[in-house]
């Protein structure tokens, strides 16, 4: 086998294509041409792939391309509407888990290395979508917010955070989504951090400024006692929290008004990964709390 050494003049990028190093990216856009000729390409290479056209039938309603070879994919993919072509990706890897599954595909990786091969062509093509196992296809909003979502619901996979969690991860589907709920997805960060809330407070009915206020004082206080600088950041995160629930509370209640309201998509984004951050907060102070319940 031919081994390549590295170049040391450039050990982090050698072999690096120049789009990827030195054209800026920008932000990311929902379609590429580049992307569909990439995706097409891929499908006609694929030698487990010749019933896909059926399957496009059978599965979305659509005509596939009148023959299996390249060029027809290429104008199939052209032509696609965008649902048509995301969707074709998912039919194409259940029809290599089924052809697999069924004996008549030996390679038992096809079906991973498609989700590996489309993953790549999403990622460097700059859309906002990646794939899950079985070749689902969903809609990003950006990766430091995928992190920092992924982040806080593995530190609340404890039973007592189930459902903290879960509206957490609600109010990410919402965003997500093809059409995004701008309003769901800030209704749904709230109930995760006012159910954290009152899981540690269970006689606080809700979550309002002034609660958050009264109950988190005195706790803090004591977080943070013999440690001024503590205390004193301490108190302008409380005074922040609170600015946030008021804040969320403009969309928990209806405006009024017969026209949907929907808030700019960042302030959304903005609201949402604020909410993650604070249940990182209250999980930890909650600690504390369940920690000196023993004392």
């Amino acid at each position: 086998m031919l081994s390549f050494s590295r170049d040391e003049r450039f050990p982090t990028t050698s072999g690096q294509r120049f789009s990827e190093l030195y054209i800026e990216r920008g932000a990311p856009e929902r379609d590429s041409a580049r992307m569909r000729r990439r995706l097409a390409a891929l499908v006609s290479d694929h030698d487990y792939l010749g019933d896909l056209r059926s399957e496009l039938q059978h599965s979305l309603g659509i005509d596939g391309p009148s023959g299996n070879y390249g060029y027809q994919w290429v104008e199939f993919y052209k032509q696609a509407a965008l649902r048509d072509v995301l969707d074709s990706i998912t039919v194409a890897w259940r029809l290599l888990a089924r052809n697999v599954q069924s004996g008549s595909l030996w390679d038992r990786s096809a079906p991973g290395r498609w989700v590996k091969d489309i993953g790549q062509i999403l990622r460097e093509e700059n859309l906002p979508y990646e794939l899950d196992a079985r070749g689902g296809v969903h809609l990003t909003v950006d990766q430091e917010f995928e992190r920092n979502r992924a982040t806080v619901i593995a530190g609340l996979d404890a039973a007592r955070y189930a459902n903290v969690a879960q509206n957490l991860e609600n109010a990410h589907s919402e965003l997500s989504a093809v059409t995004p709920d701008g309003r769901g997805a800030i209704r749904a960060a709230f109930d995760s951090v006012e159910g954290l809330f009152k899981l540690m407070f269970p006689k606080e009915p809700r979550l309002t400024a002034p609660s958050a206020r009264t109950k988190l004082a005195p706790v803090l206080q004591k977080m943070t006692d013999g440690n001024p600088p503590a205390s004193a950041a301490a108190a302008k995160m409380l005074g922040s929290l609170c600015e946030w629930v008021a804040s969320c509370h403009n969309y928990r209640h209806e405006h009024g008004k017969p026209e949907v309201l929907e808030p700019p998509r960042s302030m959304a984004v903005l609201l949402v990964s604020t909410a993650a951050s604070y249940l990182r907060w209250l999980a930890e102070i909650d600690a504390w709390l369940k920690s000196q319940e023993s004392v």
